[in-house]
């Protein structure tokens, strides 16, 4: 926040944010074997939880709660954790590799 700012920041987060709800939203209007339907169905609630976590700290910034930050930062950092090791167990290599909301990027096996 010192570095970038908080203007660059809030439009960085909601970029981010955007492409993070077109990815849910395509991955929720794929057709699963139904075998996989279940590990499917919890990569997408997996997606839009990383997503509402970039919404909460979008949030703070834009109203200045800097004692919030770490810990909506912490929670973001979750949820994009949760989310890539579901994506490496359903296969959805693609997903686990880039870039997520929380920074991570889990490493190619």
């Amino acid at each position: 926040l010192e570095t970038l700012g908080a203007g660059a920041l809030v439009g960085y987060g909601e970029t981010a944010i955007k492409v993070n709800k077109r990815m849910v939203r395509d991955l929720g209007e794929l057709t699963p074997p139904p075998e996989d339907e279940s590990a499917h169905r919890e990569l997408v609630l997996r997606g839009a939880r990383m997503t509402e976590a970039g919404e909460e700290l979008v949030a703070a910034v834009k109203v200045g709660d800097i004692a919030g930050l770490e810990e909506r930062q912490n929670a973001l950092s979750a949820a994009g954790k949760a989310f890539d090791e579901q994506a490496l167990e359903v296969g959805a290599t693609t997903c686990a590799e880039g870039a997520s909301l929380a920074g991570t990027t889990l490493p190619t096996p």
